[in-house]
């Protein structure tokens, strides 16, 4: 989920918030609650927010859109954005005019660092077919709030904290742009879920995620002149800027014909919710995609291993859209790391793949291609 603490690919340990997320028992968003939100229009390119979700001065950083972070739970792109703040009890405004068409109010019964705290979700729509979701709503308007006092409520547990969730659904609130919905940054979190889907889109990415993940986009595309420029040139992750386009990032990795993309064991075909250490992502790096690749295995890595130095020519290191389906083995090498990749594309659909360990600076990938073979622990993977 977006606001969890992020892997150090290039920042220790000691940069990250201890931030979390927390989302309803289903990622499904709330049924439009009637015929009055007026449709979004056919231009899935015109601008849909006009005022920013907090102040300016209040934004540490905008969250890339596709980040990939196994021990996260993210070893597909991740389809949620966010804001890291700099401060508390910030503000926070309705970016659009529309509806608040849901509420949700989370307690954490159990948990090391936020046990007996509460924040909300907001659901807005500013049109039918989009759907934002504002996540760690520290504290809302009294009226919001009531909305909830009432409703039906779950207990969950994640792996370390269990949490109830209690929802009120089939609203039509309006809001308009710039209104004071509440503040976030608080004990919860340090900043706050901006996530939206939109209908109207739908994303080249894998089937074998939840049927919305298609349709995830990223907030800040939706913004138009300075406040779109603003939030651009400052996505990005624990200080590191995303470079390349789309400027916010992207989900849609899958190269076809090629071993890029995301990818699934061939003994273990499971949907990715509930199933994401079955899965395998192979991709161009969410913050530089143009630098470096990355490897994100499931249930193998917390983080993605890096491959900083991407090649055109030959068979180490070459690009993962450029790896042909042709069962010739490629190979992989991770800088200042015991491990390296061995995998070869058998066609458009299979793709044999094995992490080997080794000592430090023996990577078989500096040795001769002929000499690379699979051993027993080679995994087949399908698209």
């Amino acid at each position: 989920m977006s606001f969890t603490a992020r892997f150090p690919s290039r920042l220790t340990f000691a940069s990250l918030l201890a931030i979390a997320a927390c989302t309803s028992a289903s990622d499904e968003p709330p049924p439009p609650p009637d015929d009055d939100i007026p449709a979004c229009g056919s231009d899935v390119n015109a601008p849909l927010f006009t005022a920013l979700p907090v102040d300016e001065s209040a934004i540490d950083e905008v969250i890339v859109f596709g980040e990939l972070d196994p021990g996260g739970g993210d070893v597909i792109p991740n389809g949620q954005s966010g804001i890291r703040l700099d401060g508390t009890g910030v503000e926070l405004r309705a970016p659009a005019d529309g509806f608040i068409v849901a509420v949700e109010k989370f307690t954490w019964l159990a948990s090391e660092f936020r046990e007996g705290e509460s924040d909300f979700s907001l659901i807005f729509r500013p049109c039918d077919e989009a759907t934002v979701s504002l996540q760690h709503v520290f504290t809302t308007t009294a009226a919001l709030a009531a909305l909830v006092e009432d409703a039906d409520c779950e207990t969950y547990d994640t792996e370390s904290e269990t949490i109830q969730a209690c929802s009120a659904e089939g609203l039509a609130v309006p809001v308009t742009a710039g209104e004071v919905l509440g503040t976030v940054g608080g004990a919860t979190a340090g900043g706050f879920d901006f996530d939206m889907s939109d209908t109207r889109r739908e994303a080249v990415v894998t089937t074998r995620a939840n049927p919305f993940y298609k349709h995830a986009v990223c907030f800040s595309s939706y913004y138009d002149g300075a406040d779109r420029t603003l939030l651009e040139s400052l996505t990005g992750l624990l200080g590191e800027m995303r470079s390349g386009d789309p400027a916010c990032g992207t989900i849609e990795v899958d190269v076809a014909g090629s071993a890029q993309g995301v990818w699934v064991r061939e003994d273990n075909v499971i949907p990715y919710d509930g199933g994401a250490h079955a899965y395998l992502t192979l991709a161009p790096d969410f913050l530089d995609p143009e630098a470096e690749l990355l490897i994100s295995i499931g249930g193998e890595e917390l983080r993605p291993l890096h491959v900083v130095t991407r090649s055109f020519v030959g068979r180490a290191n070459l690009d993962f859209a450029s790896v042909p389906a042709d069962d010739s083995i490629h190979c992989y090498a991770v800088p200042n790391d015991t491990r390296s990749v061995m995998l070869a594309l058998s066609d458009d659909d299979t793709l044999t793949f094995e992490l080997i360990s080794h000592d430090l600076g023996q990577t078989p990938c500096s040795g001769a291609a002929e000499d690379w073979l699979f051993s027993g622990a080679a995994v087949t993977y399908v698209r």
